[in-house]
């Protein structure tokens, strides 16, 4: 797991190296859904995540977490519950970057698990995420976005996301 996000960031820094393509670095903040499958409630997010895109090929990493009540699940009577998701991978731009356009994107990471605040677990997980971004302005994009969760055997689970927020670049061609 380290070992994929060391490589996905030394990745990150050769693309930030490569002058002759058309490149952007940005980040975003967001908010949304939460929507669980296992005596979980339905919650909301927030998150943030930083990208460097060269043409129409990037990677991203991502910083989330999940806000919900949980039900009475396996004797545990806690009321608050969430998931810190820390991962990455690559994003595609499908469609020209300065109009209308939609992204695809896997990512690989890290989910912790907490109840009453406290850490209850972690594991490994993989994401699929579709969406769609909306220029503001040259600098200021909007961005609505759907994301698929599954997560490793231990805490085996599965939930999707669905957010908006806005994009910010630092750096736009």
């Amino acid at each position: 797991m380290k070992t994929a996000l060391i490589i996905i960031f030394l990745s990150f820094l050769t693309l930030t190296s490569v002058s002759q393509y058309q490149k952007s670095i940005s980040a975003s903040l967001y908010a949304g859904g939460y929507f669980p499958n296992n005596g979980i409630n339905t919650g909301f997010n927030i998150g943030t995540d930083l990208e460097h895109i060269t043409n129409k090929f990037g990677l991203y990493i991502n910083f989330a977490f999940n806000f919900t009540k949980r039900d009475n699940f396996q004797g545990n009577i806690s009321d608050n519950y969430g998931i810190m998701e820390i991962y990455a991978g690559p994003r595609w731009i499908i469609g020209n970057k300065q109009k209308l356009h939609g992204t695809v994107e896997a990512g690989i990471g890290s989910y912790s698990f907490y109840s009453d605040y406290l850490r209850a677990g972690s594991a490994f997980g993989l994401n699929i995420a579709a969406g769609i971004s909306i220029p503001l302005s040259e600098k200021i994009n909007f961005n609505v976005k759907g994301r698929y969760h599954i997560l490793g055997k231990d805490y085996f689970t599965t939930y999707g996301s669905l957010y908006g927020g806005v994009r910010f670049y630092f750096m736009k061609n």
